[in-house]
């Protein structure tokens, strides 16, 4: 398996900080809420670590969340959903685990339980490059 099977990554012409409003603006959009965005790059130059720009947006959708979580809590360590934007060889780059990929590995869950987020996830990344 290529991790390209579990993530979504899409490049961005934007600039950091206009691809980290966008994807919030676009979580908003879809009245999915937003737990708390991580500036990993400051978390780490803290402790005097160096590292590019990062930023982990979480949030999660109560519906599905409530939906799927239902079937099985198990799946609860997979969540919220998250979308990472990140530079990388001087391009920014907004990506994301794919829900789809996640939801095959526990009891209880399939494709039609995930398709919705999936499909959100991915449309809040396509929305905000």
């Amino acid at each position: 398996m290529d991790e390209m099977d579990f993530i979504i990554s899409k490049y961005t012409e934007k600039t950091f900080d206009d691809a980290v409003v966008s994807v919030i603006k676009n979580i908003e959009k879809k009245g999915w809420a937003i737990f708390t965005i991580y500036d990993i790059r400051e978390r780490l130059a803290a402790k005097g670590f160096v590292l590019g720009k990062m930023k982990i947006i979480e949030f999660c959708s109560a519906k599905n969340a409530d939906r799927i979580l239902r079937k099985n809590p198990a799946i609860s360590i997979c969540m919220p959903c998250r979308i990472s934007v990140f530079e990388s060889d001087g391009k920014i780059v907004i990506a994301s685990m794919k829900p789809m990929a996640m939801g095959s590995f526990f009891k209880g869950i399939d494709a039609s339980d995930i398709e919705e987020v999936d499909a959100g996830i991915n449309e809040i990344i396509n929305d905000s490059i």
